[in-house]
């Protein structure tokens, strides 16, 4: 692995001497160093290497997201090569962000949070024969929020079946890091409990200190799982934002059918949104009203 690290180290050398604009970020040029990635048992990183080549020139935003990307590499690579002495919990993150990822029967149960679940957002993505689904999950009493990254091969269904409404009582136990968000749910038992409200922030200037202290601890840690009530869509020179009790503005991405739905819906009091931030947008998942939470693609 350390050998993968340095010649990942190298990479990011070369590609800063010849400049971002005039190197190749085709899945082709960038198959060979995954490659070598995935030898080195860095799968992780190679995974992160591929979704560079998806990053479009002609976007606005794309020399942001590429700087952000290869600073995390960078991160990676430095931090890597300083393993042995490092913290324990940031051992883990390390490893877990090259790819490496303990077992379920090896996390820690004597640290798990026992409480009742709801999923909050369920997407699914497949990359060649592997089905991915990433459901998040909120405690109603304990306020704490995880993420369940499940895989399926070929024509197999996943083993646990989750669904908006179906409130599970379990315990969770989260993979140790230095910013825990991903976890598994041990026997989970579908409650029929009624549910009228999610935690959820009221001040935007709240969540986002709440990120950039997520953040602080893992820069790796990607999108962040955020649930929002008392605030409504503003449309302004053709850009949605989501806006809170006190003025405050979170850049939307998604749909104009989703924004222009939800900006429907806003003068309802109970209204709450749940959705992923990824540092300068929020991409919107689900929403809850009437005490039922509902898919957002279900507007657009």
């Amino acid at each position: 692995m350390q050998r993968g690290v340095i010649q990942l180290s190298t990479w990011l050398n070369d590609l800063l001497r010849v400049g971002l604009l005039e190197y190749d970020f085709s899945p082709e040029s960038l198959q060979e160093l995954a490659g070598r990635m995935i030898d080195a048992k860095l799968g992780g990183i190679a995974r992160r290497i591929r979704l560079l080549s998806e990053l479009q020139k002609s976007d606005q935003y794309w020399s942001r997201d590429l700087v952000h990307a290869l600073t995390r590499l960078y991160l990676f690579a430095s931090n890597f090569q300083k393993l042995e002495s490092l913290s324990p919990l940031l051992q883990q993150t390390l490893l877990s962000v090259a790819g490496f990822t303990i077992k379920k029967d090896q996390l820690p149960q004597d640290k798990s949070v026992v409480d009742h679940w709801v999923p909050t957002g369920i997407t699914y993505t497949q990359e060649e024969n592997l089905k991915v689904r990433r459901c998040w999950m909120m405690g109603l009493n304990s306020k704490r929020v995880a993420m369940l990254l499940d895989f399926a091969w070929g024509r197999t269904d996943f083993t646990q079946q989750y669904a908006y409404n179906e409130i599970c009582t379990g315990s969770l136990v989260y993979y140790p890091s230095t910013f825990p968000l991903r976890a598994q749910l041990f026997n989970p038992q579908k409650q029929k409990k009624q549910m009228q409200s999610l935690p959820a922030f009221r001040s935007f200037d709240i969540f986002l200190l709440q990120y950039a202290k997520a953040f602080a601890r893992n820069p790796w840690i990607g999108n962040f799982p955020g649930a929002f009530v008392g605030v409504r869509i503003l449309h302004d020179q053709g850009a949605f934002n989501l806006l809170d009790e006190h003025e405050t503005l979170l850049p939307i991405h998604g749909s104009d059918n989703l924004c222009w739905a939800l900006m429907a819906m806003a003068n309802r009091e109970d209204l709450q949104i749940f959705g992923e931030w990824n540092g300068y947008e929020l991409s919107i998942f689900s929403y809850l009203t009437g005490g039922k939470i509902h898919s957002a693609t279900s507007l657009g």
